[in-house]
């Protein structure tokens, strides 16, 4: 079916309906007042800024950070326990080394 049969088979279907104006203004005064209380986006994103630089937000931030490293430092530590003994025979010359 083409666009315009379409439109003449919903125009043919249905009465017109007649809406009083004060719809159509509550309408507009509707929409206009969401307008208005929507924060733009520049308000937008200065609110998070606000927040984050609060004394008190950068405090929690820096534990939070610190928390965290001690965290992930115990779950995966670095190098080996005996990092000491594995330089001393990556340097000794009468070491050999096979490809493993």
């Amino acid at each position: 079916m083409k666009d315009s049969e379409i439109d003449d088979l919903l125009r043919s279907a249905s009465e017109p309906i007649s809406l009083p104006d004060s719809f159509r203004r509550g309408v507009w005064q509707r929409i206009e007042a969401a307008e208005l209380a929507r924060p733009s986006a520049a308000e937008w994103l200065r609110t998070p800024l606000r927040w984050l630089l609060q004394p008190w937000a950068g405090a929690v931030s820096v534990a939070a950070a610190v928390a965290i490293g001690l965290g992930l430092g115990a779950i995966f530590p670095s190098g080996s326990r005996d990092a000491e003994a594995n330089y001393f025979r990556s340097i000794n010359p009468f070491e050999t080394h096979e490809a493993r």
